[in-house]
């Protein structure tokens, strides 16, 4: 089974509805984002989201989840705050530069091992590489 993307989950299937091109986040523009939380409109649906940015990724959260991100300071049980580049509620966005959200950090951890292999044929060049990515187990505590 595919897993899904965080914005996924916080949508489901109106980001399908809306665009049938739909590729997360290659084809992802706030222009199509008002067209997508438009689609909440009607039902009367409140979502609290915001997207955030941290170790170079992006990251669609809402209050109470629990996300890997890359390697961030502070130790277990610790509260961090992360800037929001765009928070959100149902159709209104606020894209200001000065949102945070809060975080609780649950413990630091290895991803599972990757292994680099380059050889170039025919030249007995081989070498191998294993890699460990750091990552931080956070709790989204209020968007």
């Amino acid at each position: 089974m595919r897993q899904r993307s965080p914005f996924e989950r916080i949508l489901g299937e109106a980001i399908r509805e809306v665009d049938p091109t739909y590729c997360f986040p290659y084809n992802f523009s706030f222009s199509a984002s008002r067209r997508i939380f438009a689609w909440f409109e009607g039902d009367g649906k409140k979502m609290s989201y915001a997207i955030i940015k941290t170790g170079g990724k992006q990251f669609a959260v809402e209050s109470g989840q629990t996300l890997r991100v890359p390697t961030i300071q502070g130790d277990q049980g610790s509260k961090v705050d992360i800037p929001a580049l765009v928070l959100g509620s149902g159709k209104d966005l606020n894209l200001s530069g000065d949102a945070t959200v809060a975080a609780t950090v649950i413990g630091h951890g290895r991803a599972e091992k990757i292994i680099v292999f380059k050889k170039k044929r025919r030249k007995q060049y081989k070498r191998k590489q294993g890699h460990r990515q750091g990552y931080t187990e956070i709790k989204i505590e209020k968007v």
